[in-house]
């Protein structure tokens, strides 16, 4: 019995997320990207078609899309499981703060945000989107110059 409630709480306890990656083209930079999404409940990653692409995101439990010549990101974001998606590149890599930051926010019962940014090194932001409110076309979804900074609690009590 106590099995069963522990079930349900990791199954509706917390908020859950797709994980969208793309740009794939190099097998070390989708590993790297891979290893760091262990937080994601669905990871959906969008091939052109190298099989050793796929081996990796098999690998790592995610699930492989070709992608279509003309169909932008924004369509495949709506295959995602979950209504809250994380867009990443191939060779992105999650901070520990920011790690820590979507384990925090997991927590959160209800959350009606439209986006949030991540905390990333890499030239392009990394974003949290909650596809309920948000659509988008093209590469990269719309975002806000007020769009919140996704923080852990602790830094969150802080600022």
């Amino acid at each position: 019995m106590q099995r069963a409630w522990w079930s349900l709480l990791l199954i509706f306890g917390m908020p859950k997320f797709t994980a969208l990656v793309y740009d794939t083209d190099d097998v070390v930079a989708l590993e790297r990207t891979m290893n760091c999404l262990s937080l994601a409940s669905d990871i959906l990653v969008l091939l052109n078609g190298s099989h050793q692409l796929e081996k990796v995101a098999h690998r790592h439990g995610a699930r492989t899309r070709n992608r279509i010549p003309g169909v932008t990101l924004g369509a495949y974001a709506t295959e995602g499981f979950y209504p809250w998606t994380l867009v990443m590149h191939a060779g992105d890599e999650l901070t520990p703060e920011s790690l820590l930051a979507l384990h925090d926010w997991r927590k959160v019962k209800e959350d009606n945000a439209e986006i949030y940014r991540l905390q990333n090194s890499s030239s392009h932001p990394l974003v949290l989107v909650n596809r309920a409110r948000v659509n988008w076309i093209g590469k990269d979804p719309p975002i806000p110059k007020d769009a919140p900074t996704l923080l852990p609690q602790d830094k969150q009590r802080a600022a």
